[in-house]
């Protein structure tokens, strides 16, 4: 059987999306009221906040009617220092490491990583983010481990479940993924996310029809990948 380059790509190309799926990035960084309090949480919940004015609205943030202009890249280095000042302040060090992560900076993103789960042992983000960096890596005997372990001490962790599917999912365990991904779901794991996934195991079965369909349904629940999938998935 001739094999084009086109089925020699694929499941590479399978394997991104999965790890798109696990990487919701800063988006998941609950934003509060702006405060200049010197206390660690507050000053980083300011601003967590301003960071999402920015991503929300771009460099150019209303604030009573008078436009300021924030610099995502200052806030990220404020995020940082308050790893200096307060070096045990987990939360900071988590909010660093992914955005060092979503910045395309692994190593950076591991030492946070390793700091927050030295502080923490058994810190199940830390652990989410640590085995999805595995991945990206190429390193699936350790995200499964990680993801593993954690899954041990914190069975109800979604997130965790969400990257399990993921692990098996690249392993090449479909079924087991789907185990994964029906516990995360049950454990509120956003449905269209869930969706997405179950399609990228359907289409790598070869099971089309079922793909077409569960890329519908993630794009109706709110995926952004999930139509151009679809389309891409009829047109070939």
């Amino acid at each position: 059987m001739k094999i084009s380059s086109s089925d020699v790509a694929r499941p590479a190309l399978l394997a991104g999306a999965v790890l798109l799926t696990l990487l919701p990035g800063c988006g998941g960084l609950a934003p509060h009221a702006r405060t200049d309090s010197p206390v660690a949480d507050e000053r980083l919940s300011a601003l967590l906040a301003s960071r999402r004015a920015v991503a929300a609205h771009g460099a150019g943030v209303v604030v009573e009617d008078e436009e300021v202009i924030v610099d995502s890249g200052r806030i990220r280095n404020e995020i940082e220092r308050l790893t200096l000042e307060f070096p045990d302040h987990v939360p900071s060090l988590m909010a660093s490491a992914q955005l060092a992560h979503d910045a395309g900076e692994r190593t950076k993103a591991v030492s946070y990583l390793d700091r927050v789960r030295r502080l923490a042992p058994g810190h199940a983000d830390a652990v989410v983010l640590r085995a999805r960096i595995a991945l990206e890596e190429g390193s699936i005997p350790l995200a499964r481990r990680l993801v593993e372990e954690q899954i041990d001490r914190t069975p109800d962790h979604s997130g965790l479940r969400e990257v399990e599917a993921g692990v098996r999912f690249l392993a090449g365990e479909h079924e087991a993924a789907l185990r994964s991904l029906d516990v995360a779901e049950s454990l509120g794991a956003p449905r269209a996310r869930v969706l997405y996934l179950r399609g990228l195991i359907a289409e790598r079965r070869g099971d089309r029809a079922s793909a077409s369909r569960l890329y519908l349904e993630a794009a109706e629940a709110g995926d952004p990948r999930a139509a151009a999938r679809r389309r891409g998935l009829e047109a070939g």
